[in-house]
This record gives structure tokens, C-alpha cells and sequence, in this order.
């Protein structure tokens, strides 16, 4: 009887060790679906309250048993190669039709007149092929990234379906030239936040501040003007800042004579020196005498009322006086409105023309369309918004001068951030998040100018492959979260295939998936 006890007893041991392998082996199995039923309980859950726990642990397993075919290349679902190639061939048919006049318009305007075809094609396929080139295997490599990462881990997860694929995809911007890749890395940030920005206020997270966008554009805009007219060779980008000083006007006069310090005048200038040439004040001589001791407003608006008789002070760095200069910024903001407004009104023309069909559309047809895009009476918002910026600027430039004899960047501070607030004709939150993404890269080259900062090594390559690896999981997870004009683009540069991807698989562990 006591070895009969033994050999139960061993057994019985035997049996418990044999379940508990059994645990233990279950426990890792199902240690990925701990993972998603913590973030189907917690990121997923909907405004009413936490989610079932049972339900959220029975979509995870349900979603960790799919395929890529049945979730992501849905229009190749029993092949993984041809889901790639078929999304590669549309990507690289829709970044042929984006590069070719991005790159070919203004290679034809700055082309010199004896520059032969050759060497114009020499200069534009080059670049076109190498972002072609690029774009389609960035959009291809998330499809097999995905595929890749289901094999190495058994099972689909939110993790692998988008944003760690998205990650490896994203070597592709190596493809790119160099001096690209950091406009590419800060487009794609810029995007990403302001999507993170979208679903904190959708899920209630955060309330938006009334006009913040406004506010937010000012202080940007401000500070890049700063950067163009007071930061030197450290403020930004050279391009940025030769742009901004020539649609303001920024220059030297043509003259080549340098401006008065504040408080200084020349010796030729002064009232003694006059008195002994017997020469008349000139017109854009300080001349304080002439101010009325009035209270503080009332000075103000003695100013406003004189700029045209007095017309410059020593400070002024324009040849015309003050009302002219502000005028001629005006004029500016209104062409460069027009142009902007009427090359988006061609292009989407042209892109709803195209689709009319080779018979139903004609030459004659797309003239009048044409026309009608260059004459609308949408582009009257935008033109008043510049020339209000530009010409705005300059007058309250050129009173501050006179209030406050001085012209640094104060001054430049306080009229660029008043007369940015006319971006409230048009508001855009897109472009006051770019705007403000710019004046951040901006005060950081300062930062790093000044030995205040230290470069990234490989920082734009970074920037890209976080700004990518956060749209695609929006657009692939929640694509409610992306802009319309972003959801648009990512439908149109893949074919209409990011539609086909099956979001109702995503609402039942309960992100909100299905787009507007």
C-alpha cells in the first residue's frame, strides 16, 4: 500500500507540473492580448464610461487571429506581394503627377536663356525620380512592414498595424536629397501634432482656447520677422528669410545710405549746420517741433494725421515716405494673394476637368474654367488679408519709430504681431500650426547659433519617421482624427486603396475608426 501511495503521489506531482508548463505557456501566449486589452480599455474606451473588459479582451483575440489581408490590403487579401505592388504602382502614378510641375515650374522660370533642353532635363528628371522614387516606396513599405511584423509576431496588434511598420517604412526618406528631408520631417511633425491636437479635444482631453489659432499665427509670424530683420545669419533658413524681406520689403535703400542710429542724426542735419548753409529742414527730417503738447492720444493721432506731410523719420530705411512704402506693401499682399489663390483654383480646375472624360471635355471648356479661377470672387479674403499684414505692418512700424524714437526689435515685434491679427479674415489652423512650427525651427538654429543648444545628430530623418509613424496610425486606425484636406490627400495619392482598409474591424475594440 505505501508504494501504491508512492506512485500516486509522484503522479499527482507529475500532473501539476504539467499544468503549470501549461500556464506558464498560455501566459506568454496571451501576454499580447494583455497589452491590447489594456488599450482597448483605456485609449479605446468611448465618452460613456470605461469599456467592457470581456468584450475588449474578446475583440483583441478576435483581431489577433486576422490577417493583414483582412485588414490592410484588403484589395489583394490572399497576397501580400501583390497587395505591395498594386499600392506602389498608384503611389508612384500620383507622386509623378505632384513632383513633375513642382519641380519643372520653377526649373523653367529661373532657366537661363541660353541653357540648352539637355541640360534643363538634366536638372529636373533627377529630382523627380528620386522623390517619385522615394514616395513609392514609403507608401509600398508600410504594406510590407505590416505583412513582416504579422509573421514575426504570430497575430495582428494596433502596434504593428500602422505606426512601428510606419517606422521602418520611413528609411525611404534616405531616398530624398538632403537639404529636402528636413522640410519633409517638419511638414509631417507639424501634421502629426496638430492631429494629436484633434483628438485631444475630440476625446475632451483639453479645450480649446477661443481664437487661439489667431493669437498662435501672430506670435509665429512675428517671431520669424524678427529672426529675417534682427537675427542676421542665424535666423532661420536663408531662403525663408529672403522671402519675407521681399515681400515686405525689407531692403536697404537704394541709395547706400545707411540709416541714423536712434537718437542720431547726421552733422549735415542738425539745426545749426542748416543755419550756416542757409538750407531749408528736409522733408523727412525729425522735426519736433511741430507736435502739439496734447495728451497722449491726442499725439497719436496728430502722428497718424502727419505721416504724409512729415514724410520719413531718420529711422525709416525706405527712399518714400511712410504712406507710400505702406502702400506699395499693400499692392504687394494683394498680388501675391491673387497668385496664390488663383494656381490652387487651376489646379483643382483642372484635376475636376480631367475627370470629366476625354469626349465630354474640350479645349474651349477648360479656357472658361481657367478664366473662371483667375476671376473668382474667392480670392478676395486672402488678398485683403495680406495687404492688411504687409501694409499694416509698415504703418505701425513707422508710428512706433515716431512715438517712440527707437527701432529695434521691439518695434518689429509689436507691428508684426498687431498686424498679423488681419490672418482672422481667413483663419487656417493648418498653417498657424506650420507657421508656428517654422518660428520653432527658427529660435532653435538661433538657440544653436548662440552655443545655447546643440544640433540632432540625424534630427530631420527623426522628425520624419515620428511625423509619419503618427499619420499613418491616424489614417489607418482613427482617420477621424486627420484633417479633411489630409484624408483627402492620403486617399488620392494611393488610389482611394487607405478607403478599402477594413476601419470597422478597429471601432470593435473601440477606437472610433470609421471616417466622417
Amino acid at each position: 500500500s505505501s508504494i501504491l501511495f508512492r506512485h500516486s503521489k509522484q503522479k499527482h506531482n507529475a500532473n501539476n507540473d504539467n499544468q503549470s508548463k501549461t500556464k506558464r505557456v498560455w501566459a506568454m501566449d496571451l501576454a499580447p492580448l494583455a497589452v491590447l486589452r489594456l488599450v482597448a480599455a483605456g485609449a479605446g474606451c468611448p465618452r460613456g464610461g470605461p469599456a467592457n473588459t470581456d468584450k475588449a479582451t474578446a475583440a483583441a483575440a478576435a483581431y489577433w487571429q486576422l490577417t493583414c489581408g483582412d485588414v490592410v490590403h484588403t484589395w489583394a487579401p490572399h497576397s501580400c506581394s501583390a497587395g505591395t505592388l498594386l499600392l506602389m504602382k498608384d503611389v508612384a502614378k500620383a507622386a509623378i503627377k505632384i513632383y513633375l510641375p513642382l519641380f519643372s515650374v520653377p526649373a523653367l522660370l529661373r532657366r537661363p536663356t541660353n541653357q540648352s533642353v539637355r541640360a534643363f532635363l538634366r536638372n529636373v528628371v533627377p529630382n523627380v525620380f528620386w522623390s517619385t522614387t522615394f514616395l513609392t516606396a514609403n507608401g509600398g513599405g508600410l504594406v510590407a512592414a505590416v505583412c513582416l511584423f504579422r509573421r514575426l509576431c504570430g497575430g495582428m496588434t494596433i502596434a504593428t498595424t500602422a505606426f512601428f511598420p510606419s517606422l521602418l517604412a520611413s528609411c525611404a526618406v534616405l531616398l530624398e536629397r538632403k537639404r529636402r528631408r528636413g522640410e519633409l520631417g517638419l511638414y509631417v511633425t507639424t501634421q502629426a501634432l496638430w492631429c494629436l491636437f484633434r483628438k485631444a479635444v475630440d476625446r475632451g482631453w483639453i479645450t480649446p482656447v477661443p481664437g487661439g489659432d489667431i493669437l498662435l499665427f501672430a506670435a509665429s509670424w512675428a517671431t520669424l520677422l524678427w529672426a529675417a530683420v534682427h537675427g542676421g545669419s542665424s535666423g532661420g533658413g536663408g531662403s525663408l528669410r529672403a522671402l519675407l524681406v521681399s515681400l515686405y520689403g525689407l531692403g536697404r535703400p537704394p541709395t547706400g545710405r545707411e540709416p541714423a542710429p536712434a537718437g542720431e542724426e547726421d552733422a549735415s542735419s542738425s539745426p545749426s549746420s542748416r543755419a550756416a548753409t542757409g538750407t531749408a529742414p528736409a522733408p523727412s527730417s525729425w522735426s519736433s517741433s511741430l507736435r502739439p503738447r496734447h495728451p497722449r492720444w491726442w499725439r497719436v493721432a496728430w502722428d497718424v494725421a502727419c505721416l504724409p506731410r512729415w514724410g520719413r523719420t531718420p529711422l525709416c530705411q525706405h527712399v518714400h515716405n511712410c504712406w507710400a512704402n505702406a502702400l506699395a506693401a499693400s499692392g504687394r499682399g494683394v498680388m501675391l494673394g491673387w497668385a496664390l489663390k488663383s494656381l490652387t483654383q487651376i489646379g483643382s480646375v483642372l484635376a475636376a476637368v480631367q475627370g470629366l472624360g476625354q469626349r465630354r471635355r474640350s479645349v474651349l471648356q477648360v479656357v472658361r474654367a481657367v478664366l473662371r479661377a483667375v476671376a473668382s470672387r474667392a480670392h478676395g479674403r486672402l488678398m485683403l488679408m495680406f495687404a492688411t499684414m504687409f501694409g499694416g505692418f509698415h504703418v505701425l512700424r513707422c508710428l512706433l519709430r515716431r512715438l517712440c524714437h527707437c527701432d529695434d526689435w521691439r518695434t518689429t515685434v509689436a507691428a508684426a504681431f498687431a498686424s498679423s491679427l488681419a490672418v482672422a479674415i481667413n483663419r487656417s489652423t493648418g498653417i498657424s500650426v506650420y507657421v508656428a512650427s517654422k518660428a520653432a525651427e527658427v529660435l532653435f538654429w538661433v538657440a544653436v547659433s548662440k552655443g545655447w543648444a546643440i544640433p540632432v545628430p540625424h534630427g530631420d530623418f527623426l522628425l520624419y519617421a515620428f511625423g509619419v509613424a503618427s499619420l499613418m496610425h491616424f489614417a489607418v486606425v482613427e482617420p477621424r482624427a486627420l484633417p479633411k484636406a489630409y484624408w483627402d490627400f492620403a486617399k488620392t495619392i494611393s488610389g482611394g486603396k487607405f478607403h478599402q482598409i477594413a476601419h470597422h474591424e478597429f471601432e470593435r475594440l473601440g477606437w472610433r475608426s470609421l471616417p466622417d
